[in-house]
């Protein structure tokens, strides 16, 4: 597995293959760009992450299509657990805190 760290979003880039959604629903300029990158030796396109755009709020890692993004300290069924307890409506939550 090869991840490019120091963010707050990690790519694996052995997943990655530059599809962009991530790019697409990022709401931030220029926080994730599908860029040139070296891989195993080739030139690949790939996702990443610019440090000092990124808050970190994951909208990428539920976009992408290969589960090759992640929130740093999240694993994806984390972060999938998350996305699911914000979508429960009160009626759930209150039947699940009983």
């Amino acid at each position: 597995m090869l991840l490019v760290q120091k963010t707050p979003i990690l790519v694996d880039l052995e997943k990655c293959t530059g599809t962009g959604e991530c790019v697409t629903v990022c709401n931030y300029e220029d926080a994730i760009l599908v860029k040139d990158v070296e891989v195993n030796g080739q030139i690949l396109k790939r996702a990443v992450v610019t440090p000092a755009n990124c808050t970190g709020c994951g909208c990428c890692v539920s976009a992408c299509p290969n589960q090759a993004v992640e929130v740093q300290g999240w694993t994806i069924p984390q972060y999938d657990a998350m996305l699911d307890a914000l979508a429960m409506d009160l009626g759930e939550m209150m039947e699940v805190e009983k």
